[in-house]
């Protein structure tokens, strides 16, 4: 930024307005998506055969759909998935977490 050029941020009202100026260096990496950190548990579940299938093709379809801005689409594979691994403790409460953040994205 050159000491030149002029940043304004007007409100007016009760309006509250901010914001950052600033520049990255080195690696910036995103964190991991809730659907890919989902993945990377139950890549630890005892999942396998069909189900594990049907797990990850479910996961790959919500991923799909997030990037496609369709939270519906990405809901019910969630939804789906809840399905294939509802007789593993802890799994339904955090699919129906993710969920939750999946739905709140789209709010």
């Amino acid at each position: 930024m050159s000491p030149h050029e002029n940043f304004q941020n007007v409100a007016t009202g009760n309006a509250s307005v901010g914001f950052q100026i600033g520049k990255n260096t080195g690696t910036v990496t995103p964190s991991p998506s809730p659907v890919d950190l989902l993945k990377a548990v139950l890549d630890q579940s005892p999942l396998a055969g069909e189900a594990r299938i049907r797990a990850d093709r479910e996961i790959a379809t919500a991923r799909t759909a997030i990037v496609n801005g369709d939270s519906g689409e990405a809901t019910r594979a969630l939804t789906r998935l809840a399905g294939w691994t509802e007789g593993i403790a802890g799994y339904g409460a955090l699919i129906g977490a993710v969920i939750s953040v999946v739905q709140g994205i789209a709010s």
